[in-house]
């Protein structure tokens, strides 16, 4: 498709019995339906799944958050919840 408007052009050239530089060819190139409709779904799905994602981060850090204000240390909020500390000291000051 990138060198279908030089060939339009060429053949209108042709056809014409002109010389190329004197012609001008605008090509319109529609995608297929059902592979638009496919195409704006996955799109969709990204969105969804960086929705999503954004959303689980923020259950963390209240997990996080109610596991610190019951007493419960950041050492053992880790062992709790099977992450390390040091993932637990970031969700701690992402908050």
């Amino acid at each position: 498709m990138s060198e279908l408007a030089g060939a339009a052009r060429d053949v209108a050239a042709l056809w014409l019995d002109v010389d190329k530089d004197s012609v001008n060819v605008t090509v319109t190139v529609h995608m297929p339906e059902d592979a638009q409709e496919i195409w704006d779904a996955s799109a969709t799905r990204e969105e969804e799944g960086r929705t999503a994602v954004k959303e689980a981060a923020q259950l963390k850090r209240a997990a996080v958050q109610a596991l610190t204000a019951k007493g419960i240390t950041q050492r053992d909020a880790a062992l709790l919840l099977g992450i390390s500390a040091q993932r637990i000291n970031q969700l701690v000051h992402e908050s």
